[in-house]
């Protein structure tokens, strides 16, 4: 246990608001090889994370029709692993995503991977078919020679 913390006197959890205790800290790693953070949430609602955060970038995609939703969801493109900027916060950035999870209660690590997220080509093709549909509807995003929207616009990467 030398590489993890206990739970913060008085901490709770930014979601449910119980509170952190030995059955319900949690730390993540934001990269391989990083300091274990400690994670703002409990195990609980990390679980729930994990089963709903990729559901819901698909819905939240598939639906939208507000341009600038849809431009920040491309170009962040499909979540593989867990992210909360305010309690999951990681050194790369607002949208970068937790690299690993270890539970208290049982005193191992856990994947961060969401339920049903894709990874390497798989998303590369997921992600590819989700920018074919990119709304195009303000003068600034239409080239105006060949009518399409400027590989600018979006980070393939």
């Amino acid at each position: 246990m030398s590489n993890h913390a206990e739970p913060q006197e008085g901490a709770t959890c930014a979601s449910c608001w119980d509170d952190l205790g030995k059955e319900t800290y949690v730390e993540y790693q934001a990269e391989a090889a990083g300091a274990w953070l400690p994670s703002g949430f409990c195990q609980e609602c990390i679980g729930m994370l994990l089963k709903s955060q990729w559901k819901k970038y698909k819905e939240s995609l598939s639906t939208t029709t507000c341009k600038a939703e849809q431009r920040r969801l491309l170009e962040r493109g499909p979540p593989v692993n867990i992210s909360d900027k305010n309690a999951l916060p990681c050194p790369a950035g607002a949208h970068a995503e937790v690299y690993k999870l270890w539970y208290m209660s049982d005193s191992e690590e856990h994947s961060a991977k969401l339920e049903d997220s894709l990874d390497g080509e798989q998303r590369e093709l997921y992600w590819a078919e989700q920018r074919a549909f990119y709304i195009v509807d303000e003068k600034e995003d239409v080239d105006e020679e060949k009518g399409q929207m400027p590989k600018s616009k979006l980070n393939n990467s």
